[in-house]
């Protein structure tokens, strides 16, 4: 049985989780590019809304959460590579099942929800490798016949 569906949907999920982790590296590059701060700073204090210590703890907070989203999605990407592996020539369809289910639903919910678009395509190609069963062989008599 061939599991095309499967292995499409995953695909796309790990490109999205791709483009997640890219929005990592920026909010990281964004933290550590002075020049960029320094920007920042200036049009903040012209319009007078946020303190400089404001605007310091929350770059903080862009690189940090840029950090741990980047690694979530680099995880999300390689264990749905690990998934495609076993779905590869339907070696292991439950296994990966397990895998990418148990991947969308705990990087959805660290991730404060930032993941949820591709936790469903996981999600979605999980179900479909619980469900799909392989037809049986066409040799084999059935019932009606025998």
């Amino acid at each position: 049985m061939k599991r095309t569906g499967e292995i499409i949907l995953a695909i796309i999920g790990m490109i999205i989780y791709g483009i997640i982790a890219l929005f990592g590296f920026l909010f990281i590059w964004m933290k550590n590019n002075p020049d960029l701060m320094e920007v920042a700073f200036d049009e903040v204090r012209r319009q007078g809304e946020m303190s400089a210590a404001d605007i310091d703890l929350m770059m903080d907070v862009l690189g940090a959460s840029g950090a741990f989203i980047t690694i979530v999605s680099i995880l999300a990407i390689v264990l749905g590579i690990v998934a495609l592996i076993l779905l590869k020539g339907n070696k292991s369809p439950v296994a990966a099942g397990i895998i990418l289910i148990v991947v969308a639903v705990i990087l959805s919910i660290i991730t404060a929800g930032v993941a949820i678009i591709p936790g469903i395509f996981y999600f979605i190609a999980a179900i479909m490798c619980f469900v799909r069963k392989p037809a049986p062989p066409a040799d084999a008599e059935s019932p009606e016949t025998q």
